[in-house]
């Protein structure tokens, strides 16, 4: 296999874990859309207790995620590096957590809604206006759930993929989306380089698996032995670019107020005046710099 072919798969990889994202984060859309409905209706609290839908089987997605990413490579995460896989965790909580508090800040925040329209005795257009946007709020926090459980397990099944089959592996490098919702921690990694012992290279910022933040789309792809930069392209916000690409190459393509929405006025001002690079907007452990600390550090 070689990086091309490598490069090929992992983005097609990517399109078929965001259409499998999507159809899940849609199917539990619908479920809470019913359950608003039926709650609006009849107020009835046991409605979101009892039928509040479930997260995807992540058992089942973290096999089909390992079998995928082994294409091309001979050696396999052991079966307990996959039970790990399959329960996902972000920011210190499992997955399963985070969804019971989606659920349960749900119910918390119609029980006051409620209450607070009968001590203001808010007519029942108010009481439900203020409803739909707690549902509207929960919509919001279950997406985000379902897509970075799956990105987690996505991501996790891949690197442990890499790490049984280092023998063939020099380094990891860091691919973040080329379009302007894409994070400023994933814009000052895109483009940077670790060693195969996950130690910087050129750089100060420490190796992590994304999701590195709700919502993450970026990927880490390995650097196979013997294979320097692949020649191909990659699809971005401007149409078909070269996949070697960085951030700040693709950041100087954009006008001046594309530049300004995608780091903010006085950090894109520091960057075009050759103050930071994008790899300054984050200190050495990762975290993301106040305008105020940039222009105190560098201005």
């Amino acid at each position: 296999m070689t990086q091309k072919e490598l490069l090929i798969r992992l983005l097609k990889y990517q399109i078929g874990i965001r259409r499998y994202e999507a159809g899940q984060r849609n199917e539990i859309l619908r479920l809470i859309d019913k359950i608003e409905k039926k709650f609006i209706k009849s107020n009835d609290m046991d409605i979101i207790t009892s039928e509040y839908p479930d997260l995807p089987n992540f058992e089942a997605f973290a096999k089909l995620a390992v079998d995928v990413s082994m294409k091309g490579f001979d050696k396999s995460p052991s079966l307990s590096m996959i039970e790990r896989i399959s329960r996902p965790r972000f920011e210190g909580n499992f997955m399963s957590e985070w969804w019971s508090r989606a659920r349960n800040d749900l119910l918390f925040k119609v029980k006051g809604i409620i209450k607070q329209g009968i001590i203001e005795s808010m007519d029942k257009g108010q009481i439900t206006s203020r409803l739909k946007g707690a549902f509207d709020g929960n919509r919001a926090q279950a997406a985000a759930v379902v897509q970075t459980s799956l990105h987690t397990i996505a991501n996790d099944a891949r690197q442990s993929v890499y790490e049984a089959n280092e023998d063939v592996i020099d380094g990891y490098y860091w691919l973040s989306t080329l379009d302007s919702r894409t994070s400023i921690p994933c814009v000052s990694r895109s483009g940077l380089k670790w060693t195969i012992d996950k130690k910087p290279i050129g750089h100060s910022l420490p190796f992590q698996t994304p999701p590195i933040h709700w919502n993450c789309r970026s990927l880490v792809m390995p650097i196979l032995s013997g294979f320097d930069d692949v020649k191909m392209t990659r699809a971005s916000k401007l149409g078909p670019i070269d996949s070697n690409i960085t951030f700040d190459k693709f950041l100087k393509m954009l006008s001046k107020k594309e530049q300004d929405e995608q780091l903010g006025v006085g950090r894109a001002q520091l960057w075009r005046d050759g103050k930071i690079t994008l790899k300054d907007l984050l200190d050495g452990k990762g975290r993301e710099l106040t305008l105020e600390e940039l222009k105190e550090k560098y201005a």
